[in-house]
């Protein structure tokens, strides 16, 4: 039997989840997938309800596959897609609450879109489209990142994105 209390906090954390419209749909955890064929992409992309969400396309044959489209979603946590730093990203990002961080331009705050490399027809390239509800958003352009350090973006584990934005520039044919 459930006590007061318990039933108080339940339904104070949904009222909070429905409040911020949070999206809790496709589980709680960590989920890392580093498929290595662009046919073992689901069609519909990744998605997590709350946790960790880690998606490494960096041993896919981007010579075979030119331009791969990718989506994301999680309702809460951290997102990550690391991408070789030759890969042009192309990126459209929503994070409700909190920080988007792709190939090393940042944004946050309260109901951040985030726009990278649009108009672009550099090869090879990935398509983007993440959303995060409340969380953080990164998509790392790095051929040596470890998908376990946390550190990028501001904070005390702060790496410093100078040349995920160069590799960027580069592979977009910016720089």
């Amino acid at each position: 039997m459930a006590t007061t209390a318990s039933v108080v906090a339940g339904s104070a954390v949904g009222g909070v989840a429905a409040a911020a419209n949070l999206d809790f749909r496709g589980g709680i955890g960590e989920r890392t997938y580093h498929p290595t064929s662009v046919a073992s992409i689901p069609a519909d992309g990744y998605r997590l309800g709350v946790g960790r969400l880690v998606v490494d396309l960096r041993d896919l044959n981007w010579q075979k596959h030119r331009v791969v489209d990718l989506s994301t979603s999680l309702g809460a946590g951290q997102s990550n897609v690391f991408v070789p730093k030759r890969v042009c990203v192309v990126a459209t990002t929503h994070v409700g609450t909190g920080e988007s961080e792709v190939a090393g331009d940042l944004n946050d705050g309260v109901d951040v879109n985030h726009s990278v490399g649009t108009g672009t027809t550099s090869r090879p390239r990935i398509v983007l489209d993440s959303s995060v509800d409340m969380g953080q958003l990164r998509v790392i352009n790095s051929d040596s990142a470890d998908i376990e350090t946390p550190g990028y973006g501001p904070g005390p584990l702060h790496t410093d994105t100078a040349p995920l934005r160069a590799a960027e520039a580069k592979a977009c044919g910016a720089g």
